[in-house]
């Protein structure tokens, strides 16, 4: 795999999760993986590194985040499981092509 075919992997899971979020109106987590999904279509790497700490950070990352209609997202209770299960399925490909496009870019 080359860096060029990781970053578009990378970008791809970035927008996929940027979408599945702003369908259930999330606006703040959402905004910081547009912008890191514009930055590496740009060329900036760095971004590379933003996507790694979304994916495996803590407290306010997107590994973190939780849609239900308790913290104000806009989601049925009965779909709460199933479109969090899908969230988790992305963040862990978020995680998989920065860890692969990390690797190929030497960082």
């Amino acid at each position: 795999m080359s860096l060029v075919n990781a970053v578009a992997g990378l970008c791809g899971a970035l927008d996929e999760a940027e979408k599945l979020l702003r369908a259930h109106g999330d606006t703040s987590v959402a905004e910081r993986l547009g912008d890191s999904r514009h930055r590496l279509a740009a060329g900036d790497m760095s971004a590379i590194q933003s996507a790694l700490s979304e994916s495996t950070g803590s407290m306010g990352s997107l590994r973190d985040r939780f849609l239900c209609p308790e913290n104000g997202d806009r989601i049925e209770q009965a779909d709460v499981s199933a479109v969090n299960q899908r969230l988790n399925a992305v963040v862990d490909g978020i995680k998989h092509r920065a860890e692969d496009a990390r690797r190929l870019h030497g960082v």
